[in-house]
């Protein structure tokens, strides 16, 4: 049987050491891998940090909770280089992270929790929160929520084209819904999406979640960029259904966007994700 190609081939990041709790994921940025803002799409990080993290672990994982820290973008002259490490092996759970490099610059820093694949069975039926069903509540009044909600944005509602210039218009992903502050992104899932196991590979989550949070923090015009995303993964989705993102603006703070949101596999809550934004106006990337 002939194996199809799975999601780091279709990304190209090459895992060039795995063994003894480390790993090292390398990718060459490219411009199929950039975003609108002209530097690598956010998820590209986590995609790296995650995979090795993952390769470092061994197979068999679950990777219950990553949280991510950006500290700079990825150029499109940029080799990554992804150092994977196993911190605590447990019977049950595996602790570890990944550091992110260019050269000997530090990009981006991931921390994670692994479930052995075994305890797989401890998940039943996930029961989603009225927080991920309903309208958001209101921060506490000392934080400045500028949002209005359920009020419509005319400048991207219906329209593809901001998404377009989106990395994630080119693995499938749709526009279902766009509000002021709220957002729907859709992804009709198959095999080109998988990991070695034959599950859909953990970064996709990672990629998807970036993606939806991201745009909607985009709510009032200005450019973001990720300073922080955190995805936690309630069981494993499986090829052929329908991946769908919600992502809603909480607050924000000054510069500051901080979005949540819900991951469904069809109908089924599978995971749930948050970020943190930073409004970067006219200032440069570099």
């Amino acid at each position: 049987m002939v194996m199809s190609q799975t999601f780091q081939q279709l990304l190209g990041s090459k895992t060039q050491k795995a063994g003894n709790g480390e790993a090292v994921v390398i990718l060459q940025m490219r411009d199929t891998l950039m975003n609108a803002l002209g530097v690598a799409h956010g998820g590209i990080h986590y995609h790296l940090c995650a995979t090795a993290i993952k390769a470092a672990a061994g197979e068999g994982m679950l990777e219950l909770e990553c949280s991510i820290e950006y500290f700079s973008p990825l150029q499109l002259t940029d080799t990554a280089r992804a150092l994977g490490y196993v911190d605590r092996d447990g019977k049950t759970l595996v602790f570890a992270h990944a550091e992110l490099y260019v050269g000997e610059r530090l990009t981006a820093y991931m921390s994670a929790i692994l479930l052995r694949s075994q305890e797989q069975d401890l998940f039943g039926e996930v029961v989603a929160s009225p927080s991920m069903l309903g309208p958001r509540s209101r921060p506490d009044p000392s934080v400045v929520f500028a949002l209005e909600e359920n009020i419509c944005d005319p400048k991207y509602t219906g329209s593809e084209a901001f998404l377009k210039m989106m990395f994630c218009y080119n693995l499938g992903s749709e526009l279902v819904k766009r509000l002021k502050g709220s957002l729907v992104i859709s992804v009709q899932l198959d095999e080109k999406y998988t990991d070695t196991e034959g599950a859909i590979d953990s970064s996709f989550f990672g990629i998807i979640s970036d993606s939806a949070l991201g745009l909607t923090s985009y709510s009032n015009g200005d450019k973001t960029v990720t300073i922080k995303l955190t995805t936690r993964l309630y069981k494993k989705a499986e090829p052929s259904t329908v991946l769908r993102c919600r992502a809603d603006v909480t607050s924000e703070i000054g510069r500051l966007v901080y979005v949540d949101g819900s991951l469904w596999d069809n109908e089924a809550l599978v995971g749930s994700c948050s970020g943190v934004f930073y409004r970067i106006g006219d200032e440069s990337l570099s």
